[in-house]
Parts: C-alpha cells; sequence; structure tokens
C-alpha cells in the first residue's frame, strides 16, 4: 500500500528545489531517501524478528559501537583546537527541511586574534555521511536532510576542508541573508564574496550567534573581542567550476584548492 504521508513529504521537500531540478532529479532523490528509509525499517524488523532480550543486547553492543567512536572524536577536536584556545565555527542559513542555503566557515586564532572566513557556495558537490556508516555524493545544500541536521551539515564541511570542526550555528537563512545585505539571487548563484568580506565583522557574527540554535559556549563566545580581532575571507571562486552530473547542476572545488585552504586553515588552527 502506497505511503500518502510520506509521498506529500517527499514532494514538498524538491519542490523547493530551485536550479535545473528535472523530472530524473525528483525520481533519484525519492530512491536516495527512501533506501535510507528502509535500511530503518529492515532493522526495526529485524529487531522484531529476534527478540526482546536479544534485541536489547543487540542495541547495547551497537550503542557502544556508536558512542565510543564519537566520544574519543570529540576528544579529539577539544586537543587538536583547544589547546590555544583558537576554534572553528560554521555558520548556517538554514531553511525549511534542513536546507543550508547560507555556509560560512570560520576559522579563529587566539594566539594573533584573526579570524579566516570561508563562504561555501550551497551547490558544492561533496560526500555526505548519512548516519547509516554510507556517503552520499550531492549538494552541500541538502546534507541536513540525510541526516541529523546542522551536525551533518558540520561533519560534511569538516570532511571537505579536512579539519576538525568545533561549533555550529544554525541562523534563519532570511535573517543571516539580510544582515551580509545579500539577496536571493545571490545566494543562488553562489555569488556573495564580497558582501561577506565587507559585512561579516565580529559584531555582527557575535550578534548572529547570539540569536541562533548553537553549541558554542559561553566561554568561547566570550573570547570573540570586536575590536581586536582581524578578519580575512578566502576566497575560492578561482578554483570553483560548473558541472552538470546526470543534468543536475553542481559546482566542485578543484582539488588544489581544497588543499590550499585546508592547509591555510589547519595551520591557523595549530
Amino acid at each position: 500500500m502506497k505511503n500518502k504521508k510520506f509521498d506529500k513529504e517527499l514532494f514538498s521537500y524538491l519542490d523547493d528545489e530551485e536550479l535545473n531540478f528535472t523530472e530524473y532529479d525528483r525520481e533519484l532523490t525519492i530512491t536516495k531517501i527512501k533506501k535510507k528509509r528502509n535500511r530503518k525499517s529492515n532493522f526495526k524488523g529485524l529487531l522484531q524478528s529476534i527478540g526482546p532480550v536479544t534485541a536489547t543486547f543487540l542495541v547495547i553492543i551497537l550503542s557502544i559501537g556508536i558512542l565510543l567512536p564519537v566520544i574519543y572524536s570529540n576528544d579529539d577536536n577539544q586537543l587538536a583546537s583547544h589547546d590555544n584556545n583558537s576554534f572553528s565555527v560554521l555558520l548556517m542559513g538554514e531553511e525549511q527541511r534542513n536546507r543550508t542555503t547560507l555556509n560560512i566557515l570560520l576559522a579563529y586564532n587566539s594566539e594573533d586574534k584573526t579570524m579566516k572566513v570561508v563562504p561555501v557556495p550551497r551547490d558544492t558537490y561533496v560526500s555526505i555521511p548519512d548516519g547509516q556508516g554510507e556517503t552520499i555524493k550531492d549538494k552541500l545544500i541538502h546534507a541536513g536532510a540525510y541526516g541529523a541536521g546542522p551536525k551533518t551539515v558540520m561533519e560534511t564541511v569538516s570532511q571537505l576542508f579536512d579539519i576538525p570542526i568545533d561549533y555550529y550555528a544554525t541562523i534563519p537563512a532570511e535573517r543571516l541573508a539580510k544582515s551580509l545585505s545579500l539577496t536571493k539571487n545571490d545566494t543562488k548563484r553562489n555569488n556573495f564574496v564580497e558582501e561577506i568580506k565587507n559585512n561579516l565583522s565580529i559584531s555582527n557574527m557575535k550578534k548572529l550567534v547570539k540569536q541562533s540554535e548553537t553549541n558554542m559556549t559561553k566561554d568561547q563566545f566570550n573570547t570573540l573581542d570586536s575590536e581586536s580581532i582581524s578578519v580575512e575571507t578566502i576566497d575560492i571562486r578561482e578554483g570553483i567550476n560548473a558541472k552538470m552530473i546526470d543534468e543536475i547542476y553542481y559546482v566542485e572545488i578543484e582539488e588544489n584548492m581544497l588543499a590550499e585552504t585546508s592547509n591555510v586553515l589547519q595551520e591557523h588552527l595549530d
């Protein structure tokens, strides 16, 4: 029997796609999401079939397997970026259904009091962890819809630039765009580097983060002195190419640009 609620959710999600979203694209996205839901459904059926005691034992084992890497990963991130109180933050302009139309990576160095800013295009072709041990190739704008919302977006950008990202802040996309003097066309065309250079000051960033959903600690927030921090925007546009994959529009960051940006950010956070 066809699940009408599921179909409604899928097509309400797809209706918002804005660039070259064909009927084939719809079917491709539907298939991806169905596969994810089927995995969850099959797992639930397995638990029911093997009995409550065995199922409980299996859940405990799986939980240990899932939590231990997360715990140790968090510890590693703390050691990697907090020894000198430097840290990284991903600002996300979020719309409905966990779509992030604006993604801005910030890296703060506490020793020289400088902030590196990397605007990441929404249509960037990325590998997205789906929470089931698999990765999905899609646009960055869709990362949150495949996994655990902002944490999946944060993990996706972290893997893209090969650096730890310590904090995130999700801000309504319209509010974030307005604060940066961006139009909707600017974000659709991935053309907003100059506006960020001119409008993303430390005081503006602090105001945005304060009004956002964030995991940034109060202590880290208070280390940002608006008057003493220098902000530099890293422009990666020269290393970006537009491309079509299965008649879907993407932008791809060249490997040398990714490596160069990653090195700059890693050195900045050390």
